[in-house]
């Protein structure tokens, strides 16, 4: 169960679920998943550790990672 990788990776409490993921062209996973450059959830979390999902926000996040100017 890919929750249970992901909630090793990011040292949760919890299964994660609901979580969207950003990567650079850097990234390299070996055993576990590579902890991600960025990711927001849906899970409650704190602040410190993810913002919670916000579409403008994680479209911003993408057109950056892809070197998009969005306006």
């Amino acid at each position: 169960m890919t929750g249970i990788e992901w909630q090793e990776v990011l040292e949760l409490n919890n299964v994660a679920w609901d979580i969207y993921f950003l990567y650079g062209p850097d990234a390299s996973w070996v055993n576990l998943p590579a902890y991600p450059d960025f990711f927001m959830n849906q899970l409650g979390l704190p602040e410190d550790i993810s913002p919670y999902l916000e579409g403008d926000l994680l479209a911003k996040k993408i057109g950056e990672f892809m070197k998009i100017d969005r306006k």
